[in-house]
């Protein structure tokens, strides 16, 4: 099977989404209802999976989601820890749920 270029587009809020959840990684608002970012740790407490329940991705694809997260991570974690990480899966409220996530 042959190698293929794929650009896949962005969508048009990628950017601002990205923003917003460094932002709330950076600085956690309490009294926000989302974006809910849940770090799961292995045993030696690091973080690997990293999950975020958020309404606002709705329109975006799983690709996308994961992309957003890893983008956001870059900034706010160190290289090093940012390479530990093997799942970013964003969700929304509604798919979490179905997942058995406990977010809220």
């Amino acid at each position: 099977m042959p190698v293929k270029p794929y650009n896949a587009a962005r969508p048009t809020n990628y950017d601002q989404l990205v923003n917003q959840l460094e932002l709330e990684w950076r600085t956690p608002d309490p009294a926000a209802p989302e974006p809910v970012i849940l770090e799961e740790r292995n045993p030696k407490g690091e973080v690997v999976h990293v999950y975020v329940v958020w309404s606002d991705w709705g329109h975006l694809g799983r690709e996308h989601r994961g992309e957003v997260i890893m983008d956001a991570a870059e900034r706010v974690k160190t290289p090093a820890d940012l390479l530990k990480i093997t799942i970013a899966m964003g969700l929304t409220p509604d798919e979490a749920d179905r997942f058995g996530i406990k977010w809220r």
